[in-house]
């Protein structure tokens, strides 16, 4: 292994995420393992079109320096307003149409803001810069020996817009590492010409899905390996440490559900209707009520809500495979979209295809999805975290 070097880590930087907050803190705490020294680069997506060609050489975006300065302040204001207060125009104006459902979820979300972001600078490095224009990345190649980008939708056009900056076309080529990327989507939509460009750019590029590794080819030709989510690099027993850091949910059994999009009337009455039947309740994971509801937002939480579950209700992909490493029955709702790929690669890893997942929400499942998890995911994680470090090897031997 090389010697300790600095890497910097970009993926969404999202503090109302509790998956992409988890697979962020398990990529950077491999690379720590590893003897590295990773810091989390915050950061924002821009337009392509702002940054057309490479940040090299870069002197203006467009607009005037008053209109620049401006715009930075408000971002400011933004970002470093407490997320109790940001909230507060929208729990007002729920409470104003009396619709108390809307004003629970907004004030739900500021708990989860802010349990997410004191979890992210407690335990991680967080880069002193913002990265959200062009302008912010020039010498930021000179910072660090290698940048990791990765993993979570991190090139969906629908979410990121092809941004350059995803692809680290700001950094030397030889330090560009993209680990199991997801894309989520179908295709790149507009944003192919950025990603047809600069993929072939990078120095060691993996995915998380097999869609993925099929576009990536389509786009450039060529065909990157599937690697799991950065999440997988941990076997269960570091995680469960983790969700001891969160107080119980409850003392009475109880069926959690994470619901991100599927999560209308009809799905909460039907799995409200069967929790009731089996004598269990029903604790929503995303939107926890009553007097201590800000105990139970975080990422260790939401760990704990699921490891103690009878069993899972969700839609989400990281509700899914923690469901799977915490040997605790799951019934996954399909989603639309490209979405479903990422869950369908997750499976395969154990042999399991969706036709084997309880997928209607008033199903029980009656045992865990996999019975021995680990025995298949030990070779899995040796060889990502070997892929990882080969890759870092390479780019830290141009030091």
């Amino acid at each position: 292994m090389t010697s300790q070097a600095g890497i910097g880590v970009l993926s969404i930087f999202d503090m109302d995420n509790v998956g992409n907050r988890l697979q962020n803190y398990a990529l950077v705490e491999a690379l720590r393992q590893e003897g590295h020294a990773p810091v989390v680069l915050e950061n924002y997506p821009y337009a392509p079109g702002a940054d057309p060609v490479s940040v090299s050489g870069h002197e203006d975006v467009g607009g005037t320096r008053a209109a620049r300065v401006r715009e930075a302040v408000r971002f400011r204001l933004w970002r470093d307003v407490p997320p109790g207060v940001r909230v507060l125009p929208k729990v007002l104006r729920a409470r104003l149409r009396r619709d108390d459902a809307a004003a629970r979820a907004a004030t739900a979300r500021a708990e989860r803001t802010r349990a997410l972001t004191r979890f992210t600078r407690g335990r991680m490095v967080v880069s002193d810069g913002i990265y959200r224009r062009p302008e912010d990345l020039i010498g930021l190649d000179d910072q660090f020996d290698a940048f990791v980008v990765g993993s979570d939708q991190v090139w969906n056009p629908h979410y990121r817009r092809g941004c350059p900056m995803d692809l680290l076309h700001f950094a030397s080529p030889h330090k560009r590492i993209a680990y199991a990327a997801s894309i989520g989507a179908d295709s790149f939509g507009e944003a192919e010409p950025v990603f047809r460009r600069l993929l072939p750019e990078m120095a060691a590029v993996s995915v998380r899905e097999t869609a993925a590794a099929d576009l990536v080819e389509q786009t450039c030709g060529r065909r990157p390996p599937v690697m799991p989510d950065p999440t997988l690099l941990h076997d269960a027993d570091f995680w469960r440490r983790l969700s001891e850091d969160a107080p119980p949910r409850s003392v009475r059994p109880y069926v959690a559900t994470y619901l991100l999009y599927r999560n209308g009337s009809d799905v909460v009455d039907a799995v409200q209707s069967r929790a009731a039947a089996e004598g269990l309740d029903r604790h929503d994971i995303l939107h926890p009520s009553g007097p201590r509801a800000a105990r139970h937002a975080g990422a260790e939480a939401f760990l704990r809500a699921i490891r103690d579950a009878e069993y899972v209700v969700t839609d989400s992909f990281h509700a899914t495979l923690f469901s799977i490493l915490f040997r605790v029955p799951v019934v996954v709702l399909p989603r639309d979209g490209g979405q479903n790929a990422r869950i369908d690669t997750l499976l395969a890893l154990f042999g399991r295809t969706s036709a084997d997942l309880p997928n209607e929400a008033h199903l029980r499942p009656s045992e865990p999805l996999v019975d021995d998890p680990e025995a298949v995911l030990e070779p899995v994680r040796n060889r990502a975290r070997a892929w990882l470090t080969s890759a870092l090897d390479t780019a830290l031997g141009h030091r």
